[in-house]
């Protein structure tokens, strides 16, 4: 099956990420923490985040992949929250603070239930 590493490069990195997939500079593909802390100290877990910078550019990109088994309305909130606290921590940690860089978040939502997704349920 392969690692982690490999798994996304293959198979999720190309459909989450469509114009940037040719551009991604899958040696600087390194997965994130999934413990985040907002500011109240309450911990979000998403399910994987993955971050690789963009080949020719001074742009980083962040995915987001969450496996989702019901539908959840609030979705694009909660994934929003994860791009935020993720972008938080790496400017805190200095992990991004060259000048000029940007930062692009592209969220996979993978839905496994039972039921037909639906954004209103």
């Amino acid at each position: 099956m392969g690692s982690a590493t490999s798994v996304a490069r293959r198979d999720m990195l190309p459909c989450a990420t469509d114009l940037w997939a040719d551009r991604i500079d899958y040696a600087t593909l390194e997965p994130l923490p999934t413990e985040l802390i907002d500011r109240n100290l309450v911990r979000r877990y998403p399910d994987r985040l993955w971050r690789a910078r963009i080949t020719s550019e001074k742009t980083d990109l962040l995915l987001i992949i969450e496996f989702q088994a019901r539908p959840y309305w609030f979705m694009a909130l909660r994934t929003t929250i994860y791009a935020v606290l993720t972008a938080q921590s790496l400017v805190k940690e200095k992990a991004f603070r060259r000048k000029g860089r940007k930062l692009v978040v592209r969220t996979l939502v993978l839905h496994h239930g039972d039921r037909p997704w639906c954004g209103q349920c």
